[in-house]
C-alpha cells in the first residue's frame, strides 16, 4: 500500500499548507503531516479478501458465474485468443485482464512506451469490459459486499454517530487512503457500479448534511475529470435522508465482523 500512502502525503501537503512562520524552505511550502497505518495483518479495511476464509469460500463460488457474465459482453474467444498470442500467457479468465490493464495502466502513467499491438486493447475497449468482471466478482454476493464496501459504509455511518451523539464534534472530515479495489467494491456495494476502472487517485466522498434538522447523506465520485454524484437505489435524489440510507444499505452494511470474514489467515483468492 505505498502508493496508498504516499497519496495520503499528498493530500495532506495540500489540505496543511505552512503558515508564514512554518516556512522553512522558500522552496518547498510543505510541513510534515502524520499519516497512520496498520499492519496487512490487521488493516481489515482493506485487506478482507486476502485475510477472511468466509471471502474466500465465496470468491470461489462466485468464480463459477464467469461463462454467464462474459456472455453479456458477447463472443470473448477471439479477444482471449489474442492477448494469448502477445503476452505469452494462456488467458482464459476476467481476473488475467484485470492484472493486465493495471500492468498497462502503470506503465503508461510512468510515461513508458507500450508495445503497439495494445493499441487495440488499451485503454478503451473489451478489455474495460472484462476486467470489470473482475469488480463484480470481488463483490458478488451481500457478505463480499459488507466484507469489501459495507465496512467502509459502516466507519462512515459510525462517524456520523459520533457527530450527531456530541463525540468527535470538532472533526470536519476523516481521510483514507486506499486503492482502486476498494473504490470498486464500494461502488458495488452501492449498486451504483457501471462497467468502468477507477484510475489513480479516484475518490469517494461521503458528505453529511443538515437542513432542517434532518440529516442527509451524499456520495460523490471524483475520477479523472468526471464529477458524479450518485443516486443510491431506494433514494429518491442524490441527497438521501440519513435514516433511508441506512436502511435502504442495511443488509450489505458491516454488522459483524467476525461472523462474515470467519477464520482469519492468510488465503487464495484464486488461483492464477
Amino acid at each position: 500500500m505505498t502508493r496508498a500512502i504516499n497519496t495520503a502525503h499528498l493530500v495532506a501537503a495540500g489540505l496543511f499548507p505552512p503558515s508564514s512562520s512554518q516556512i522553512w524552505n522558500p522552496d518547498l511550502p510543505w510541513i510534515p503531516i502524520p499519516v497512520h497505518s496498520v499492519p496487512t495483518e490487521e488493516d481489515v479495511m482493506n485487506f478482507a479478501m486476502m485475510s477472511c476464509e468466509n471471502y474466500s469460500i465465496d470468491r470461489k463460488k462466485a468464480a463459477q458465474e464467469v461463462d454467464r457474465l462474459l456472455e453479456v459482453i458477447g463472443d470473448v474467444q477471439d479477444f482471449f485468443d489474442y492477448l494469448s498470442l502477445n503476452t505469452g500467457v494462456n488467458h482464459t479468465r476476467p481476473i488475467q485482464g484485470w492484472i493486465l490493464y493495471h500492468q498497462l495502466a502503470a506503465y503508461a502513467s510512468l510515461g513508458l512506451e507500450l508495445e503497439p499491438w495494445t493499441d487495440k486493447i488499451f485503454p478503451d475497449g473489451k478489455l474495460v469490459d472484462i476486467s470489470a468482471i473482475e469488480y463484480i466478482l470481488q463483490t458478488y454476493t451481500d457478505r463480499m459486499k459488507r466484507l469489501m464496501g459495507g465496512i467502509w459504509i459502516k466507519t462512515f455511518l459510525d462517524h456520523v454517530d459520533d457527530l450527531l451523539s456530541g463525540r468527535n464534534v470538532e472533526r470536519k472530515g476523516f481521510f483514507y487512503a486506499s486503492n482502486e479495489i476498494q473504490v470498486g467494491a464500494i461502488l458495488n456495494t452501492l449498486k451504483v457500479y457501471k462497467p468502468h476502472i477507477p484510475g489513480y487517485a479516484s475518490t469517494l466522498i461521503f458528505e453529511l448534511h443538515e437542513s432542517n434538522n434532518e440529516y442527509y447523506v451524499k456520495v460523490v465520485y471524483i475520477n479523472e475529470n468526471n464529477h458524479t454524484e450518485f443516486v443510491v437505489p431506494g433514494c429518491e435524489s442524490s441527497v438521501c435522508s440519513l435514516e433511508t440510507f441506512k436502511r435502504v444499505l442495511k443488509n450489505v452494511t458491516m454488522q459483524n465482523f467476525d461472523i462474515d470474514c470467519g477464520r482469519k489467515g492468510n488465503f487464495t483468492i484464486i488461483d492464477l
